[in-house]
């Protein structure tokens, strides 16, 4: 029992490996596709409201390697952020569906994760 655990587990970084392997040699960043994936999966229960903590938590990755994509996001526009509403509150920053570039980018990145 505990040989086939490890058999899935040894797959599955495997799978996840090779995903952050073609994330890196198409957007430069190895974690680009999982948080993009992240947002697509939490922005419609929060209503394309999202923080860095909360795809961070749903990603498993760390807040800094987080920002880091979340930042190329609003840069390309994709994202917008939105500035806290008390002091020291969380940052929220909404997808951008207009003209339907979030989708594409949404698209590609699936695609990326597909075994071939």
């Amino acid at each position: 029992m505990n040989y086939v655990t490890r058999y899935i587990v040894s797959v599955t970084d495997g799978w996840r490996e090779a995903v952050r392997e073609r994330s890196s040699a198409v957007f430069s960043n190895r974690y680009f596709v999982e948080v993009v994936a992240g947002i697509a999966d939490q922005a419609p229960t929060a209503n394309d409201r999202l923080t860095v903590r909360m795809l961070a938590a749903h990603t498993g990755l760390t807040d800094s390697l987080v920002k880091l994509v979340v930042t190329r996001l609003i840069n390309a526009e994709l994202l917008l952020s939105q500035p806290p509403d008390r002091p020291r509150g969380p940052r929220y920053h909404l997808v951008q569906r207009a003209g339907g570039r979030w989708d594409a980018l949404v698209d590609l990145c699936a695609r990326l994760t597909h075994e071939t």
